[in-house]
């Protein structure tokens, strides 16, 4: 299964595997986790993947703080 939407992550069936093509497409799963997930990172040099589960992650207490869009 090939990476969905990273906002669409809410819905993402546990049992199903997210397939991301590099190291970038992982730091946005991570980002956008809120469940955890199931994710195969494609190696393209040696055509391998590597399984992770990742999880939520806590929030940054450095980053700013803003308004939601529309607010």
């Amino acid at each position: 299964m090939v990476c969905p939407d990273p906002q669409a992550l809410a819905q993402w069936p546990p049992e199903l595997t997210i397939l991301v093509p590099s190291q970038t497409w992982l730091a946005r799963i991570q980002a956008a986790a809120r469940t955890p997930v199931k994710v195969a990172v494609l190696n393209p040099a040696t055509k391998r993947c590597t399984f992770l589960r990742i999880g939520p992650q806590p929030p940054d207490p450095t980053a700013p703080r803003g308004l939601l869009c529309g607010e």
